[in-house]
Parts: C-alpha cells; sequence; structure tokens
C-alpha cells in the first residue's frame, strides 16, 4: 500500500513515481490518498485501474463511490464504522445510483 499524504509528509506521491515502482515490480496492491483533492485519487485510478484506490475524507465517502474508487479509509469511520459500511452497501444495492 502506498499512502499519500502531503500535508503532513511535505512531499506528493505522483503518477510518475508509481509508475516507477510498479515498472521495477513493486507490488503495489493499493493507494490510500488522504491529499483532500479527489481529483487527484481519479488520476490515480485512471493510470492505474489495476490498483485499488481509497479516498481519506469522511465528507466524500458517496462521492468517493461515485467516481468509481475502491472506497474510504477515513477518522469517522474508526468511532462509527457502521456509518461507512452502510453509505457503501446502500450504494451498491441502489445499482451505484445513489
Amino acid at each position: 500500500m502506498l499512502y499519500n499524504f502531503p500535508q503532513h509528509t511535505g512531499n506528493h506521491l505522483g503518477a510518475n513515481l508509481i509508475a516507477m515502482l510498479l515498472d521495477q515490480g513493486v507490488a503495489v496492491q493499493g493507494i490510500k490518498d488522504s491529499s483532500g483533492d479527489i481529483d487527484n485519487a481519479i488520476i490515480y485510478k485512471s493510470h492505474f485501474p489495476e490498483v485499488k484506490i481509497f479516498f481519506g475524507n469522511d465528507a466524500k465517502v458517496l462521492e468517493v463511490l461515485q467516481k468509481g474508487l475502491s472506497g474510504s479509509v477515513t477518522g469517522g469511520a474508526n468511532p462509527l464504522p457502521e456509518l461507512l459500511i452502510a453509505i457503501q452497501a446502500d450504494f451498491q444495492i441502489s445499482g451505484n445510483k445513489a
């Protein structure tokens, strides 16, 4: 798993670095993007469709699913995981139209 959290690391995890890691045979299973920029996560998904892309923002849990990302890993899910699970389950039941 790779983790993009530039607010705390001072570095942005760019698509070029991810491509280099994949080209070198690094088995990247997923990326968590906590940049706050959902468009960045969508860029990851478009460049690396085989990699699961998760977004770390409580307010965008439904939008993450609507944009075709793999899901969310959020701080709010720690004390109340049932809400995050319910949003994802409802989205899947509704045929991805929520």
